[in-house]
């Protein structure tokens, strides 16, 4: 067990100093590669705040609205466009 331990720890120091490495040896490609990583962490974002936003829409067109859902659903709409912004940006 205390092999193991020992080993995944090198393992996690190896690879953080590895990555800082070619981060300074490659700045470009490590930019590139974190404006991908940054773009895909935002389409999910959308893609889960859409789906959330599909929820409240539901209960929030029924008559007997309660007002905090059609605020909640309007909020999410703003963050929805907020994050879209952000990956126009990024792109």
């Amino acid at each position: 067990m205390m092999k193991m331990l020992v080993g995944l720890v090198i393992g996690l120091a190896v690879g953080a100093v590895g990555g800082m490495q070619y981060g300074i040896r490659h700045p470009d490609q490590a930019a590139d590669i974190s404006n991908k990583a940054d773009v895909k962490e935002l389409q999910t974002q959308i893609a889960v705040t859409k789906a959330e936003k599909a929820v409240y829409d539901q209960f929030a067109d029924r008559p007997n609205a309660d007002p905090a859902t059609v605020a909640k659903r309007d909020a999410l709409a703003n963050k929805i466009n907020d994050l879209q912004a952000q990956l126009d940006a990024k792109k």
